[in-house]
């Protein structure tokens, strides 16, 4: 710097093009796509599908014509309404993944 001049300071990585290291959450993300939340209730990615094509399952967010994501707390809800502590209890619950009154 000469004569009083403010020069700014660039990091290394916009300096020379290089690419910016992703740094890992700290906590978990609210949406999460359709793969991380089947793995999370314990289905397959395709049961998921057809359960929003049914109007089914847990709710979700259509966030263009391919993207989908779900609400990791409303996931986590809706599995929790379908709590039984015995197979008779299990089998008054909705069937096939129907969203619980």
């Amino acid at each position: 710097m000469q004569n009083g001049e403010l020069r700014r300071i660039v990091p290394p990585h916009r300096r020379f093009g290089g690419i910016r290291e992703h740094k890992p959450m700290t906590s978990s993300p609210r949406y999460i796509r359709p793969r991380h939340a089947a793995e999370r209730i314990g289905v397959s990615t395709s049961t998921l599908a057809q359960w929003r094509c049914r109007g089914e399952g847990p709710p979700f967010a259509k966030l263009s014509a391919t993207v989908v994501v779900y609400d990791a707390d409303a996931l986590d809800k809706w599995v929790s309404q379908r709590v039984a502590s015995s197979t008779a209890e299990a089998a008054r619950l909705p069937v096939g993944g129907a969203h619980a009154a």
